[in-house]
């Protein structure tokens, strides 16, 4: 405690009594003002996130009443997913049941040049997951649906 009484960043007022009297660095006023604009800056933006996650707190309690409330119409038809996208992307629907889970890999990892590699691995202990291709389909065409055999071959059901 000496040695920051002897740089003027404490002050002893007594034995047990410290106050901190600051850096003693002096800064120029140009500075200071942009220092002073940036904790205004940093104190607006905590107070954004805390509005914003407490709209989010509200839309999530919002959801799980809705979700509970309706179970049987909690659905999206097959046009309203390809609204959503380009007629170039690829869109797969996975249901599973709870505790289903999903990885996917970076597809540059472990590649080299403009190669990329696609790979997505679900797990359930729990039960059967589905994997729908969702795309643009012709007129005459039929969604088939494919479940895995024992053997892990898929077969049509």
């Amino acid at each position: 405690t000496n040695v920051l009484e002897g740089i003027n960043l404490i002050e002893k007022q007594s034995k047990n009594i410290i106050v901190w009297k600051g850096s003693g660095l002096q800064v120029s006023d140009e500075l200071q003002q942009q220092l002073d604009g940036l904790r205004d800056q940093k104190k607006s933006l905590e107070i954004q996130e805390s509005q914003l996650n407490r709209w989010l707190k509200h839309m999530e309690d919002k959801l799980q009443q809705t979700t509970q409330a309706n179970p049987k119409q909690m659905y999206m038809r097959h046009a309203d997913i390809l609204a959503e996208g380009k007629k170039e992307d690829t869109v797969l629907a996975i249901r599973g049941l709870q505790g289903t889970t999903l990885q996917v890999p970076d597809p540059d990892e472990g590649m080299t040049g403009e190669e990329r590699r696609y790979e997505m691995f679900l797990r359930s202990e729990r039960g059967a997951i589905d994997v729908y291709l969702i795309s643009q389909l012709p007129d005459s065409s039929s969604i088939e649906h494919y479940e895995e055999s024992s053997r892990g071959e898929p077969r049509p059901t």
